[in-house]
């Protein structure tokens, strides 16, 4: 009997990049186990052949008694550190009669983990933060597998949703996708203003526009959302309610907007647009057409290194398009123009 437990606590893009090896290990396997975060927990339906638990994204003291106790009772024969914790590869040296694999990072300053906690990975593959990778972060876990290994890349041990009867009646056709993100907002100092001209701008552009809010919740949040509400037209695929708004008829606020749900809206957009996360790993699963927005402040050589080594991590091989912004929105719209 194989016993496999995989670490996997981590954001939602993320757990997209791990997909193929996931379903590899399952069709492998006799057993496993995975621990998903609060973040990517809702997207746990994809495994129906694997136990699965839920930590926080960030490990507290009790997550930590809770995995190793968990390694210790249960003999797993394998254990895959997908999420690269720190305190990850320190179970290694807790456990030596279990094979651990693990994706290990190289940085300027700092190497995670250290070369002598390294030693005791069975296997491990590296990326390097300060220059351009030759594998991306899914490949390199794929590596983990081993060459021998015939990789699904078919995702055939995944439980793949079928897209519900509400979401075909009341979805409208011909729509670009855009993901509202408030730390993405705040981050170019960008408010209500700003997002109206672009849902605006990509109206001028398409039929419809829908659009979601953060999975994450506080109070800023709740505001933008109470706002979208008020000021746009609403589709609750929940509720199967879909409700015109007189000024905004043709723009659509996707309420509560839940993980199958928005599987298959960024499936059946004609183009989807967002900051690199979630929505371009989903697009890329799909094989449909997503356009980034990627801020970054280029001033100085280290920078551009930093950004190739970025591209070559997380978007090598997912021909997509992305635009680098600011927080000029006008310079931003032209350049989206030709674009999308």
């Amino acid at each position: 009997m194989s016993k496999v437990l995989i670490l996997k606590n981590d954001r939602v893009g993320d757990l997209f990049t791990s997909l193929t090896t996931i379903s590899t290990l399952i069709r492998d396997s006799d057993s496993v186990k995975m621990y998903l975060s609060e973040l990517n927990y809702h997207f746990n339906f994809f495994f129906e052949k694997a136990q699965v638990e839920k930590i926080n994204y960030n490990l507290s003291f009790r997550d930590k008694l809770k995995v190793t106790y968990d390694i210790w009772a249960n003999k797993y024969d394998e254990v895959y550190i997908l999420t690269p914790k720190s305190y990850y590869f320190v179970l290694p040296v807790l456990f030596r009669k279990i094979k651990f694999y693990g994706i290990t990072y190289n940085g300027n300053k700092k190497l995670r983990p250290s070369l002598f906690l390294r030693k005791f990975l069975n296997k491990y593959f590296v990326l390097d933060r300060t220059k351009v990778n030759q594998y991306s972060y899914k490949e390199s876990q794929q590596k983990l597998l081993g060459d021998d290994v015939m990789v699904d890349h078919l995702y055939q041990n995944l439980a793949i949703p079928k897209e519900s009867s509400t979401f075909k009646k009341i979805m409208p056709k011909e729509y670009i996708f855009f993901q509202f993100r408030y730390q993405f907002f705040k981050e170019l100092n960008w408010g209500k203003s700003e997002f109206d001209k672009m849902v605006h701008f990509l109206k001028d552009k398409y039929d419809y526009v829908v659009f979601c809010s953060d999975f994450e919740s506080n109070d800023e949040i709740k505001h933008y959302n109470q706002y979208f509400e008020k000021n746009f037209s609403v589709i609750d695929l929940n509720k199967g309610i879909k409700k015109k708004h007189n000024q905004n008829q043709g723009v659509y606020y996707l309420k509560d907007l839940g993980s199958i749900d928005m599987f298959y809206v960024i499936k059946h957009a004609k183009m989807n647009l967002a900051k690199h996360g979630v929505v371009s790993h989903i697009a890329f699963f799909h094989n449909v057409k997503f356009h980034e927005l990627i801020t970054w402040n280029l001033t100085h050589m280290s920078q551009i290194i930093e950004v190739k080594s970025f591209l070559s991590e997380w978007c090598k091989g997912m021909q997509r398009g992305y635009s680098f912004i600011n927080n000029d929105l006008e310079k931003v719209l032209r350049k989206l123009k030709n674009q999308i």
